[in-house]
């Protein structure tokens, strides 16, 4: 993490629920990079190297199966952490956020609070990263 505040690119066409959320996250730990299509999206993904994607479906150009394909064969299948946030509701697009591996899958509309306890929980520190962060501690001895 970059000074310690997670690497998210949020990809939303909306330009006005992207600023919203720009808002919404500001008291958050998250370094926020905002592009508005799925075609700058993958220009970015090329570059830059997220912790945590929020990621809408239904975007000009690539759409966001396609955003997450990219980022995948560019950073690896579990580098990153996915969020989607699309007004898709039906079981064939969450079956798809499955098989992508998705982390979190918030339904448009959602609230702040909605995307910041999704953002928290998929972010939080599994049980194994911190035993790890245990183990590699230096201690003194007396």
């Amino acid at each position: 993490m970059a000074n310690n505040k997670t690497i998210t690119l949020h990809v939303e066409d909306d330009l006005a629920i992207a600023k919203l959320v720009q808002i919404g996250l500001r008291g958050m730990p998250l370094e926020l990079h905002h592009v508005a299509s799925g075609d700058l999206a993958i220009d970015w993904l090329d570059e830059h190297r997220p912790e945590l994607i929020l990621l809408d479906i239904n975007l000009p150009g690539a759409d966001g199966w396609e955003v997450l394909d990219f980022a995948k064969r560019k950073h690896g299948s579990r580098g990153f952490k996915v969020i989607v946030t699309t007004a898709r509701r039906d079981a064939v697009s969450r079956a798809t956020g499955e098989i992508h591996f998705v982390d979190k899958y918030l339904i448009k509309p959602y609230t702040m609070q909605q995307l910041q306890a999704a953002i928290e929980e998929v972010t939080a520190p599994s049980p194994d990263e911190d035993e790890q962060a245990y183990a590699s501690m230096d201690y003194e001895e007396d």
